[in-house]
């Protein structure tokens, strides 16, 4: 039996190299995936497709895709 316990993001690199980002080294910096908060790993998987499509861009707040609410 395998217990999975205390899922903690581990964001160190994105902590290291914030400060790069914010005196100009780097022109952008991102936290996806795991990093960002422990999750499946199709929810990690589609973290880095997005930030691959949206490299160069603003990344997109909430939902990156359209949301039909059907009354029935």
């Amino acid at each position: 039996m395998l217990l999975v316990t205390d899922r903690r993001p581990n964001d160190s690199l994105y902590c290291e190299l914030e400060p790069a980002l914010n005196d100009g080294r780097l022109q952008s910096l991102r936290i996806i995936g795991d990093a960002e908060a422990p999750n499946l790993i199709a929810q990690a998987v589609f973290a880095g497709h997005l930030a691959a499509r949206e490299f160069g861009e603003t990344p997109s707040e909430g939902t990156p895709f359209k949301v039909e609410r059907v009354a029935l």
